[in-house]
């Protein structure tokens, strides 16, 4: 496999779009421009992070959606929340977030994701988060419904409130 080479704010490695070399930067422009790229996005996000590691990917990640969103947003309020912060979530084109979000969390879960497609990494995030899950018992899912209800219900007005009560002691 080629070796990354480091070049200004994120990783550089040869792809197969064009055979040129793409940063992480370059990634969500490119993601940005076809509808097509994702393949070639999810090729380069997923060999970027079997080429530099978990650690340094995701500062390779930050580095390169904070120069993304400088470069394209900086004169749009919107594009960032109250506190300052940037909507990523909202202004980073799709196939980039999706594509961004498989790898991460097979890298957060431990999960090898060199020579593996997106949808082989998405199977075994689901296998690893299926055999993880804490089975409840009823008790502890009713009390999970009670308390969200509680929540819910101290918002509403006494009307609402009186219905609430009515129904439930009906139901139950």
């Amino acid at each position: 496999m080629p070796s990354a080479i480091r070049s200004g704010y994120a990783t550089l490695l040869p792809t197969s779009i064009g055979g040129l070399r793409m940063n992480i930067y370059n990634c969500i422009e490119y993601s940005s421009a076809s509808d097509t790229a994702v393949k070639d996005v999810f090729s380069t996000l997923r060999n970027t992070a079997t080429l530099v590691g978990k650690r340094q990917f995701l500062e390779d990640l930050s580095i390169g959606e904070e120069e993304y969103m400088v470069d394209h947003f900086s004169d749009v309020p919107e594009a960032r929340k109250k506190n300052g912060q940037w909507k990523f979530r909202t202004y980073l084109p799709g196939s980039y977030t999706s594509s961004r979000s498989v790898i991460v969390t097979a890298l957060e879960l431990g999960i090898s994701v060199s020579n593996k497609g997106k949808t082989a990494i998405q199977k075994e995030i689901k296998l690893h988060k299926d055999n993880s899950k804490e089975v409840k018992s009823d008790y502890q899912k009713a009390l999970g419904v009670v308390t969200t209800l509680h929540k819910i219900y101290i918002k509403l007005d006494d009307e609402e409130q009186n219905s609430i009560s009515s129904l439930i002691r009906e139901k139950l």
